[in-house]
């Protein structure tokens, strides 16, 4: 049986995805708005499309929390242990995305976006376990079977 620490780990690996993905895209920006922007490689070019789509609606969120939390890891972590680690995760995933100075971007429409993904984050979580509460089977169900 897993110890709670090793479940902690397991989710907060889970979550390194979301930061990973922020990283990549800080590194590597695609210049998309200016007419003398070069050619980048078309695949590298769609998958910053589609990375920055899924951060700008927060399908990226809601996705890597929703594969993350499964049942075990609400059966030996408690909520605030799992939304500790989704909102730091999402935050500093945001501040990996800004260009610039974070505290300048959040004075003005930062603030919002960055409560939005928040936001996104806790509804996420919450709603991951409301289910499991009730006990309602995952959509991503876990690969040893045992419950």
């Amino acid at each position: 049986m897993k110890s709670w620490a090793s479940e902690a780990i397991g989710y907060l690996s889970g979550c390194i995805l979301l930061l990973l993905a922020a990283l990549w895209m800080r590194l590597n920006p695609v210049d998309m708005y200016s007419n003398d922007a070069p050619n980048y490689h078309p695949v590298r070019q769609a998958a910053w499309i589609i990375l920055m789509v899924g951060f700008n609606t927060g399908l990226a969120e809601i996705l890597v929390y929703s594969v993350s939390a499964s049942k075990k890891v609400f059966r030996r972590l408690k909520l605030t242990g799992v939304l500790s680690i989704s909102m730091i995760t999402t935050l500093l995933s945001t501040v990996l995305l800004v260009d610039g100075d974070f505290f300048n971007y959040l004075q003005g429409w930062g603030a919002f976006w960055t409560s939005y993904y928040l936001l996104i984050t806790l509804l996420t979580i919450l709603t991951c376990y409301r289910l499991h509460q009730r006990g309602v089977v995952d959509v991503f169900k876990d690969a040893d079977h045992t419950s």
